[in-house]
């Protein structure tokens, strides 16, 4: 038996498309999407970007993900979606609620619609649990304290 590095989750990329359609789906309280919809854009090469796309793709599949629909899209592959959203750093993160785009506060930083750069895991879900409660409050204004 083999012992050795363990392995890593094998990352799944959705199309811009199919993204989208699940964020206009995410208004219909009937379509089974959530109304949270959060996209992780990253690049394959990237080591800090696969990182990050490991975190969801975990978080995807634990016991937080019945509150959000967790996707994640190779920016490469979607550069035009990318470019029209000023994605041009990865990991972006972006957080919709019933199909509309959360802003995205942090102290001393201007207002953005994506969180760009990494974090843990354990922030991840913390920052994905702010927006489902910014969207339950019904403010359109998520508040990051990292």
């Amino acid at each position: 038996m083999e012992t050795g590095a363990p392995q890593q989750p094998t990352i799944q990329f959705e199309t811009w498309a199919d993204v989208s359609n699940a964020i206009q789906k995410s208004r219909i309280p009937s379509s089974g999407v959530p109304r949270l919809v959060v996209v992780c854009f990253c690049t394959p090469w990237n080591p800090t970007s696969r990182m990050s796309a490991r975190y969801f793709k975990e978080l995807s599949e634990g016991p937080d993900a019945r509150f959000a629909k967790i996707s994640i899209v190779n920016a490469e592959a979607e550069l035009s979606a990318c470019h029209s959203m000023t994605i041009h750093a990865t990991p972006a993160v972006q957080f919709y609620w019933d199909g509309q785009l959360l802003t995205i506060r942090r102290p001393d930083w201007d207002d953005d619609t994506k969180f760009v750069g990494s974090t843990t895991k354990e922030n991840w879900l913390e920052l994905i649990r702010y927006a489902r409660d910014a969207g339950l409050k019904h403010n359109s204004i998520l508040y990051v304290q990292f």
